[in-house]
């Protein structure tokens, strides 16, 4: 922003004080030890352990978890952002500012009846607290994301039934077992935002995806509910 201080009138003029001409990192090395790609990802057996570790556990913590993965793997950031108004007419409204969007994009999720249950929940114990928030524990102020990563750190660090895994590996984990599942590769990508920047999406393409989200999403629900059962 510094560097355009000068030519660019969306940026703060106070920014032209500081007369910055050059980016002083720009050629440093990236550390390629900490550039890694992630690919920790839970088997359906090692997710049937954690689910049922959220069933048993009720509360603002499991909800949030529980409706991210219902939602095919959700990011957290973005979940955490909404409120109540944004869920409407069993459809919730996320707003996705990843990458280099100058406005959010509205990801519009069809909800299942098992992640509805959740979400109606999460409306009523608001609308008690006089919160516009979906997922609040004060009425305040939203959920942090580190609330959640603790909550699921704390509890994959005391148990020794499945290798350690981060919260983040639960959104590549359900686009795993969404692809094993034979979801497609678009209507993956419309569940979960990502992909959608080239020029075909954003200029030509104007399908919704509502009915395949919705069909995927159901099914998945299911399956993913399914799994407190298993084995009893």
């Amino acid at each position: 922003m510094g560097l355009r201080a000068e030519s660019d009138p969306t940026v703060p003029q106070a920014l032209v004080a500081f007369q910055i001409t050059s980016n002083p990192v720009a050629d440093v090395g990236a550390m390629a030890q900490f550039n890694r790609a992630r690919n920790r990802a839970l088997s359906a057996p090692e997710l049937t352990v954690f689910w049922r570790h959220l069933q048993q556990q009720p509360g603002l913590m499991s909800d949030i978890v529980q409706v991210s993965l219902l939602l095919g793997g959700q990011r957290l950031a973005q979940l955490l952002r909404t409120k109540v108004t944004d869920y409407q007419d069993g459809v919730l409204t996320l707003l996705d500012t990843k990458g280099r969007r100058t406005q959010p994009r509205p990801h519009a999720l069809p909800v299942s009846p098992q992640a509805a249950g959740i979400l109606d929940r999460r409306v009523a114990e608001a609308q008690a607290l006089g919160s516009e928030w979906l997922f609040t524990s004060t009425g305040r102020v939203p959920v942090v994301e580190s609330s959640v990563s603790h909550f699921v750190h704390d509890w994959v660090h005391g148990q020794t039934a499945i290798p350690p895994f981060s919260v983040g590996d639960l959104r590549r984990t359900c686009e795993t077992l969404l692809a094993s599942q034979g979801v497609n590769t678009d209507v993956r990508a419309q569940i979960r935002s990502h992909g959608l920047g080239g020029v075909q999406n954003r200029h030509y393409n104007r399908h919704d995806y509502m009915t395949e989200k919705r069909a995927a999403l159901t099914a998945w629900s299911t399956w993913l509910t399914a799994l407190e059962r298993e084995g009893d």
